[in-house]
């Protein structure tokens, strides 16, 4: 008699069960995230995902066996002290400063990478299709790459093609925006013009360009030289 197969859980519950209960793990509930966890479940629902669908059975540590269940929704586990803590890798607004001449010692270095003969032109995701009884199929991203360097990629415990089709894309995004480097070196705060500092200063309504030397009174800074 051949098993029956539908999915199993939300992959929050799995990996809850997986820290917690019978699997080994020996983490509290009070050891995980558990808002943060479950917030994550509800945007990855929200958008037709959340499910962990496979069975494991080879032997792995529990921390393996977390981020194994995890990797069904792209989250990351980290620790914080004796607490996991879950995040998704998704597009995210985060600070940024600008520095320029007047607030740093040293210029900044920007380090482009381009393109390698090395580099993927695609990405394949290995997904398990239930219309193929539970087989494997692959998604690639772009849809017309050349598949002359394909970087394949298998993800266990997910059965829908979109998002096998997102992963395969965020991963190929990624791949595109970790070619760009930007690194600012030295910043000393505070530093803004010092006596005898040559200055060029621009007009942009008058198109007057002049320069000379700096000469600092209480707020006010002159030059040598009328512009």
């Amino acid at each position: 008699m051949s098993p029956t197969l539908s999915p199993t859980r939300k992959m929050a519950d799995a990996l809850v069960e997986a820290a917690t209960g019978r699997n080994g793990g020996n983490y509290q509930d009070d050891q995980l995230d558990l808002p943060g966890l479950y917030a994550i479940q509800t945007q990855l629902e929200a958008i037709g995902e959340g499910t962990f669908d496979a069975v494991i059975d080879q032997r792995r540590s529990v921390d393996s066996e977390l981020q194994l269940i995890a990797n069904s929704g792209r989250v990351q586990i980290f620790r914080y002290g004796n607490r996991l803590f879950f995040v998704r890798d998704q597009l995210k607004i985060a600070p940024n400063g600008l520095f320029n001449g007047r607030n740093k010692v040293e210029t900044e270095e920007l380090t482009f990478n381009f393109l390698n003969s090395d580099d993927p032109d695609g990405v394949e995701i290995s997904w398990i299709d239930p219309a193929l009884d539970y087989r494997p199929a692959q998604e690639l991203f772009p849809p017309d790459s050349p598949q002359l360097n394909i970087e394949r990629l298998e993800l266990i415990g997910v059965t829908s093609q979109l998002a096998a089709y997102r992963r395969a894309k965020f991963e190929y995004l990624a791949i595109t925006l970790r070619r760009d480097n930007m690194k600012v070196k030295i910043t000393e705060e505070g530093r803004l013009l010092a006596l005898l500092d040559w200055v060029k200063v621009s007009d942009g309504i008058q198109e007057t360009t002049g320069e000379g030397e700096c000469d600092v009174s209480g707020n006010r800074v002159f030059l040598d030289r009328s512009l």
